[in-house]
C-alpha cells in the first residue's frame, strides 16, 4: 500500500497547485449556496437540507469528471503513464492512489457546505438524522461518479473528451427513470435500479426542478438502507475494475508492438517523399479510400440517428413511434457499416488483439455479474414482506417513516395492481412541500406492496392535459 499512498499524496499536492481546483471549488460551493438559500427563502421552510444536497449530486455530474479528466488523460499525452506503468507498481495500485486523491478533494469540497448546516442549526432546529444519512450518500455517490470519471479518463489522452464521457456516463445513469417510465414489468423495475442519484421534477419549485432520486432518495430522508450503500460500493469497484483492464491492455498492447517482426515493422514506416515524386494511385486505392470514408459516415450517421430517436422516445411521449423508427433506421446504418467492415471485423475479434479483448471482456463480465449477483442478493433480503431490520433502518427523530404494522399487512396482501393518482397544486411553497410529503409516504407505498401498488403525480395548472383525461 505504500505505493497507493504515494500516488495519492502526489495528486492531492498537484491538486492544491493548480488554480482550477480552487475554481471548481468556488463554484461548487457558489451552486450549493444558492440552492441553500433558494431552499430556506419560503415561508415556512424546513430546516433540512434536502434543498440544497439535491443541487450538490446534481452539480457532480460535471464535477467528479472535472477532477478526474487529467488524472489519466494528461499522463498518457505527456506519455509519463507508460514511464509510471514501468516502474514498479501495478495496475491497481496506480488507479487506487488516483482514486483516492481525488475523493480526499470531493470530500473537502463537500466538507465546506457544512457551513450551511451551521446556518440551519443557529436559525432552527433541523433533525440531525437525515443531516448525517444525507452527506453519507453524497459521499457514496460522489466514490461512484468518480470511479466512472476515472474510467473516462483513461479512454483517452485528450482531457476534454475524458470530461465529455464522464459527464455523458453520468448523465444516461441521471435519466434512466425517464427510460423505465415508459417501459413496463421487469424491464421497468431493471432499468429503475440503475438511477444513480439525481433526478429531474416539474414539481419541486424550490431547487429549480432538481431533485434527489434513484437510490440517494432514501439518505436524503433520513433513511440507511444497506441496498443502497452496496449499490454504490458496487459501482465503484466495477468501474475501478474496468479502468485497471484499461491500463492493463495498454500495456499488452505496448509490449505486442514491441515483440513485431522488425521486417514488418520496418514495412510500416513510409518515407515522407516530395509530391513530384509520389507513385500515382491507382483506382483501387481511390476506391479502397472512398469506401473508408464512407463508413465512418454510415457511423457518425447511425450513431446520431440512434442518440436522437432515444432522446425522442424518452422525452416526447406523442412522438414515441417516430423515436422508434429513427432507432430502427440507426441500427440500421450501423448494421451496414458492419457489414462494410467485415474484414476489420473479423481481424479485430479473431486476431491476436482480438482473443485478448475476447478474454478481458470475458473477465469484465464475469466480475460485473458476480457484483450484480449480490446487489440481486441484497434487493431480494430488502424487499421481502418481512425483512430485517437493519437492512433499512429509519433514523428521523420521530421515525418519520416507519409505517405501522396494520400498513404493512394490508400492502403486502393487496389482492391485484392498484394505482393511486394524485393531484396537487405546486406553484407555491405549501404546495410543493405537500407534494414531497406525498411523494415520500407513496414511494413508502409502493416498495412494501412491490408491484402491486404504483402512483402517478399529477399538477392540473402544469399539467392540464394530462389532468383533462380524469
Amino acid at each position: 500500500m505504500r505505493n497507493v499512498q504515494t500516488i495519492a499524496w502526489k495528486e492531492v499536492r498537484t491538486y492544491f497547485a493548480s488554480p482550477m481546483a480552487y475554481v471548481v471549488a468556488a463554484a461548487f460551493l457558489a451552486i450549493t449556496g444558492f440552492f441553500f438559500v433558494a431552499s430556506v427563502s419560503d415561508p415556512f421552510s424546513e430546516a433540512s437540507i434536502r434543498g440544497y444536497i439535491a443541487g450538490a449530486i446534481f452539480f457532480m455530474v460535471f464535477l467528479s469528471p472535472a477532477l478526474t479528466m487529467r488524472l489519466l488523460a494528461e499522463e498518457q499525452k505527456l506519455g509519463t503513464l507508460e514511464l509510471l506503468m514501468t516502474s514498479p507498481v501495478r495496475e491497481w495500485e496506480i488507479v487506487l492512489g488516483k482514486f483516492i486523491a481525488s475523493f480526499v478533494m470531493l470530500a473537502l469540497r463537500v466538507a465546506g457546505t457544512l457551513y450551511f448546516v451551521i446556518v440551519l442549526a443557529f436559525y432552527g432546529d433541523p433533525d440531525i438524522g437525515p443531516i448525517i444519512t444525507g452527506y453519507f450518500g453524497v459521499l457514496l455517490y460522489g466514490s461512484a461518479t468518480l470511479a466512472i470519471g476515472l474510467m473516462a479518463s483513461a479512454l483517452s489522452g485528450n482531457q476534454l473528451v475524458s470530461l465529455v464521457v464522464g459527464a455523458g456516463l453520468l448523465t444516461a445513469l441521471t435519466v434512466t427513470d425517464f427510460v423505465s417510465d415508459r417501459l413496463t414489468g421487469t424491464a421497468r423495475e431493471v432499468i429503475s435500479n440503475f438511477q444513480l442519484g439525481s433526478s429531474f421534477s416539474v414539481f419541486d419549485k424550490s431547487s429549480f426542478g432538481v431533485v434527489e432520486g434513484g437510490h440517494f432518495a432514501d439518505f436524503a430522508r433520513g433513511i440507511i438502507s444497506v441496498t443502497d450503500i452496496v449499490f454504490y460500493i458496487s459501482v465503484t469497484a466495477v468501474f475501478l475494475f474496468v479502468t485497471v483492464v484499461l491500463l492493463e491492455s495498454r500495456r499488452w498492447r505496448s509490449s505486442t508492438m514491441a515483440n513485431l517482426d522488425p521486417e514488418a515493422e520496418r514495412s510500416r514506416r513510409v518515407s515522407v517523399r516530395p509530391d513530384e515524386s509520389r507513385p500515382r494511385r491507382s483506382l483501387t486505392d481511390t476506391f479502397r479510400d472512398n469506401l473508408t470514408s464512407f463508413r465512418y459516415l454510415l457511423v457518425v450517421a447511425g450513431t446520431g440517428a440512434f442518440v436522437v430517436g432515444a432522446l425522442i422516445f424518452i422525452f416526447i411521449r406523442d412522438l414515441d413511434s417516430a423515436g422508434r423508427a429513427t432507432m430502427a433506421v440507426g441500427l440500421g446504418l450501423l448494421l451496414v457499416a458492419v457489414v462494410f467492415s467485415w474484414r476489420q471485423v473479423a481481424r479485430a475479434v479473431f486476431g491476436r488483439r482480438g482473443r485478448y479483448g475476447v478474454n478481458t471482456l470475458v473477465i469484465v463480465v464475469s466480475f460485473i455479474a458476480l457484483i450484480a449477483l449480490g446487489n440481486f442478493i441484497m434487493f431480494w433480503l430488502a424487499n421481502r414482506d418481512d425483512p430485517q431490520g437493519w437492512l433499512r433502518m429509519d433514523v428521523t427523530a420521530n421515525n418519520q417513516f416507519a409505517l405501522s404494522e396494520p400498513t404493512v399487512q394490508l400492502l403486502t396482501n393487496l389482492d391485484g395492481p392498484i394505482q393511486a393518482t394524485v393531484f396537487l397544486e405546486t406553484d407555491n411553497a405549501e404546495g410543493a412541500a405537500a407534494w414531497r410529503d406525498t411523494q415520500d409516504l407513496l414511494s413508502e407505498f409502493s416498495r412494501r406492496a412491490s408491484d402491486d401498488f404504483d402512483f402517478r403525480l399529477i399538477d392540473p395548472v402544469l399539467q392540464p392535459n394530462v389532468a383533462a383525461n380524469y
